[in-house]
């Protein structure tokens, strides 16, 4: 069963939270997303640096870096529902989080098996939709000593920064295959394919297995 999560935050006195911000950060999970770790599924808000956390291809991986946020109300994030990417409950995600897909039937064309995708491309796709908050929120940026993806909600595999590279105002990859929201939207069939590019046909959207 996939049951709704409400992420409106409680109310707090904290003197000491974050400002909100304006502009939204490249890439981090927002309060309420469970992180696989050594100790089980925690909210992503009490993690803390050195912990260990469940990593797709590279085990049990100390953070290395961990920063908060808190986004002001108005800004506009993705939902996504129970059940989609295989998450076990509904999910907000940044725009600019890549998130890593099986390329399915893509996977040919694109010559990777798996690609990262920027949220903003998902609008649209199997119920995820555009969402803007009514409160603030919290936002925690993950990074590692080398850039890894982690599993949210059970299902979803999110992208972390290395450490040196969490400030960057674009979320970049050395390791994998980064997809823009144009050749995504595409791909997923969501839009028409950019005049010139390898037909293909819209791949069935996975999340990628678990790592040997």
């Amino acid at each position: 069963m996939f049951m709704p999560t409400d992420f409106r935050p409680a109310a707090s006195n904290d003197t000491h939270a974050p400002r909100p911000i304006l502009r939204l950060p490249a890439t981090g999970m927002l309060a309420g997303t469970l992180v696989e770790t050594a100790q089980g599924w925690q909210p992503v808000e009490s993690l803390a640096i050195g912990q260990p956390v469940q990593t797709w291809d590279g085990g049990l991986q100390p953070l290395a870096r961990l920063e908060r946020k808190r986004i002001a109300p108005g800004a506009a994030l993705l939902r996504v529902p129970g059940g989609v990417l295989s998450v076990c409950s509904d999910m907000l995600l940044l725009p600019g989080q890549h998130v890593m897909v099986d390329t399915g039937a893509a996977a040919e064309a694109l010559d990777q098996d798996v690609a990262l995708v920027p949220a903003a491309a998902l609008d649209g796709y199997d119920g995820i939709t555009r969402e803007r908050l009514t409160a603030g929120i919290d936002v925690v940026t993950l990074a590692f000593d080398s850039e890894e993806i982690v599993y949210a909600n059970t299902g979803a595999l999110l992208h972390c920064p290395a450490a040196a590279a969490a400030q960057a105002l674009a979320p970049k990859s050395e390791f994998f295959t980064v997809l823009g929201i144009a050749e995504a939207r595409a791909l997923l069939g969501l839009s028409a394919p950019t005049p010139g590019a390898p037909a293909v046909k819209p791949l069935l959207l996975g999340t990628a297995v678990r790592a040997a």
